[in-house]
């Protein structure tokens, strides 16, 4: 709880609220609807490091509902004091052009082509380390939602080495050099758990050798059944060692298959393939609350020039075959811009090599926020059983 605690301090005079409430399926914002006011700034809420006992982090309701007045109850919980009067479409507009920062953080756009209002930073902790901190800002949601899940672990398998957190976004959202993502305060890098005796480190490659199977799954756990997650993308080989680990220790095979894509037929698994990730985790969440204010609030901040075109490099992992074209019409830009900004005289694009493609583009409007239901295993399930599991030699500080 110490590093919990004290990541919370930091986040005192910076969080806002993420409302307790209803996890809303659809959410389609109408002339004249009514939204919870975002309170003064508060605490974050610091219950329990039992998740299970005291229920999972909250999603947030929708917002024309009236906020909750329940004390928060769950771990890495951000909560707000109720107040009395919801905000309209003009009042909205009003505080866009006047009091920005009185309406909290907004998650704007998409994951690729987005940005954050009031963003909020990822604060250092005793069981994190922040490998970049100037490129670890995202909305409280997700802020709360990592600090939750890395507590989790360690509450779990006391003591455990510090999680690494690489990229989450830039303060304002936007391109952020070398990702297509990570723009709408919805993305974070972060490190897989290691053996202590294998030299734990940030961007240290994951294998039946280094990796502590553990407390990665455990992680891996409270991220997809404790929070909005949208997805993890995981290399496949650790999704083999995982999905294997989880499966020796009793986990449902069922669950497991609707969330893992290796071994799996599930057409939208939790847990995606994708090159790069062998060093890392890429998780994106949903964050209920600040895409839905993001939407309603967009008109006003586009009128007051608060978002608009924004200017970036992609960078983008040719693989075999591929042509100056196919990547043009990927990034939306020309053959002869891509060929200039890297210097090519060939269409053909070598495997393998990473590309740069430059493209202006806008924070895209969203027309509706869709949070699905989170992927539970069954009741009763192995939860009890992975949880006793110990975890192996050197794995701890």
């Amino acid at each position: 709880m110490h590093g919990l605690a004290r990541g919370a301090a930091a986040l005192l005079l910076l969080a806002t609220s993420c409302a307790t409430g209803q996890r809303p399926v659809a959410h389609q914002p109408s002339a004249g609807q009514v939204l919870q006011p975002m309170a003064a700034p508060a605490a974050i809420e610091l219950v329990s490091a039992d998740l299970t006992v005291q229920g999972d982090l909250p999603a947030a309701a929708t917002l024309s509902a009236p906020r909750s007045e329940a004390p928060a109850t769950a771990l890495g919980a951000v909560s707000a004091a109720p107040t009395a009067e919801p905000l309209s479409d003009d009042e909205i507009a009003r505080r866009v052009a006047e009091d920005l920062s009185s309406l909290g953080a907004m998650s704007l756009g998409r994951p690729n082509a987005g940005a954050i209002i009031n963003a909020v930073q990822m604060p250092e902790g005793e069981n994190w380390e922040l490998v970049t901190p100037y490129r670890s800002w995202a909305t409280p949601e997700t802020v709360g939602y990592l600090m939750a899940a890395i507590e989790k672990v360690n509450a779990q398998f006391p003591p455990s080495h510090k999680l690494y957190i690489g990229h989450l976004s830039r303060e304002h959202g936007g391109p952020l050099r070398p990702h297509r993502s990570h723009q709408s305060g919805r993305d974070a890098d972060i490190s897989y758990y290691y053996r202590l005796d294998r030299n734990p480190g940030w961007y240290q490659r994951a294998s039946a050798y280094t990796l502590d199977l553990p407390r990665t799954w455990a992680l891996v756990r409270a991220l997809v059944t404790k929070t909005d997650v949208e997805y993890l993308f995981i290399d496949r080989s650790v999704q083999r060692l995982l999905k294997k680990y989880a499966l020796e220790i009793g986990e449902d095979r069922a669950w497991l298959d609707r969330i893992f894509q290796v071994g799996s037929r599930e057409p939208e698994p939790l847990i995606r393939h994708a090159w790069g990730h062998v060093t890392h985790i890429h998780v994106r969440f949903h964050n209920p609350q600040a895409q839905q204010l993001g939407v309603r609030a967009y008109d006003a901040l586009h009128a007051q020039r608060l978002i608009g075109s924004k200017f970036g490099y992609a960078r983008y992992r040719a693989e075999g075959g591929e042509t100056l074209a196919a990547m043009a019409k990927r990034y939306g830009t020309t053959d002869e811009i891509i060929a200039r900004a890297n210097g090519l005289r060939n269409i053909r694009l070598r495997a393998g090599r990473v590309y740069s493609s430059p493209y202006r583009g806008r924070v895209r409007r969203v027309a509706e926020v869709v949070i699905p239901p989170r992927r539970q295993p069954p009741e009763p399930g192995g939860a009890s059983r992975s949880r006793s599991v110990a975890a192996p030699e050197g794995g701890g500080r």
